[in-house]
């Protein structure tokens, strides 16, 4: 299942990315492994079984941040209750995390819910050791700070680990 797929399931369904948008049916519900200063570890399922590990960081008008890990490959979402995109379509995405720079494209897969998808391993370790990440959706731009990602990542890790595991045995 590809994570569009999933997260085309998951607003079908109705689930919501966590209690402060309880309302929501833009993306999954999670389980929290741990929380690490601004950034939370997760962990969650598709219908198939397969496991869903990330991180993610809220702002304060509901709007949410998430790193996920999806068959192998690195994604971030961008939610926000307050946009109307167009249900479908591409924006502009560029995501700088302490001046290296991604440009792309994000998939828009629901009026208020953009996808990332297969960002690279060394914007993975950029993450982790960075201190501030500022991305720019389309024109809306959004500061985040990066304290306590190295750790919900290190606890991301254990969950894809851990999923590894049970896969095997």
């Amino acid at each position: 299942m590809s994570i569009r797929d999933w997260l085309r399931a998951a607003a079908v369904a109705g689930a919501a990315l966590g209690p402060q948008m309880a309302a929501s049916p833009e993306a999954a519900a999670s389980d929290v492994i741990s929380r690490h200063a601004y950034w939370t570890a997760v962990s969650d399922t598709t219908k198939s079984g397969e496991a869903v590990c990330g991180v993610r960081t809220a702002m304060s008008n509901g709007a949410e941040l998430r790193l996920m890990v999806l068959n192998n490959a690195i994604h971030m979402t961008a939610f926000d209750p307050n946009w109307t995109m167009p249900a479908s379509g591409t924006s502009k995405v560029t995501i700088s995390v302490d001046g290296d720079t991604y440009r792309g494209k994000a998939e828009v897969v629901s009026p208020r819910l953009l996808l990332v998808s297969n960002l690279s391993n060394d914007f993975l370790e950029q993450f982790i050791g960075g201190y501030n990440m500022v991305t720019d959706f389309g024109g809306v731009r959004w500061t985040v700070s990066l304290i306590g990602s190295s750790s919900a990542t290190s606890a991301m890790a254990d969950c894809i680990r851990a999923a590894r595991g049970s896969y095997s045995s």
